[in-house]
């Protein structure tokens, strides 16, 4: 199939070229066969890594940077802590769970010392206090020694 493309010269003439369209053209690289990214869901090229957990019912949580962590069993216990970033000032991190008909006992590292604060729903100064038969959402932000949580209840 051949078609008629038509140029303007310098000069305002309209110039007829032909052209050639289809199968004939470069055909570009499948996505399966493009440049592959770095590193993958790690965390460390700012993408989060998503942990999910559906058997535990205590747990203890080692913060990994830029990581989401969701448990979709009830949780009688939880603690987190988190070594102090060295890599960079910012980094983000979240935690989904449910408290049980009897509420979740949450521990973390408390303001004054470690600078962790928490806001939002069933909070309180600061800290984090679970109530029984709710859904939780902590997104925590980690920013200049500092690590604030906003939590969000349902």
């Amino acid at each position: 199939m051949s078609a008629i493309l038509k140029v303007r010269s310098a000069d305002g003439q309209i110039i007829p070229i032909p052209a050639i369209m289809g199968a004939t053209g470069l055909q570009g690289i499948q996505g399966i066969q493009g440049i592959q990214g770095e590193k993958g869901d790690t965390g460390s090229t700012g993408l989060q890594a998503y942990l999910k957990d559906t058997s535990s019912t205590a747990v203890n949580i080692t913060l990994a940077n830029d990581t989401v962590y969701e448990f979709s069993t009830a949780l009688l216990s939880l603690t987190l802590t988190k070594t102090q970033p060295t890599d960079a000032f910012y980094h983000l991190f979240g935690v989904n769970f449910k408290s049980g008909s009897t509420a979740t006992t949450f521990t973390a590292p408390n303001y004054e010392t470690y600078g962790w604060y928490f806001y939002g729903d069933s909070c309180a100064s600061g800290v984090f206090i679970p109530t029984a038969n709710t859904n939780y959402e902590l997104t925590g932000a980690w920013i200049l020694d500092k690590f604030r949580w906003f939590v969000k209840a349902w």
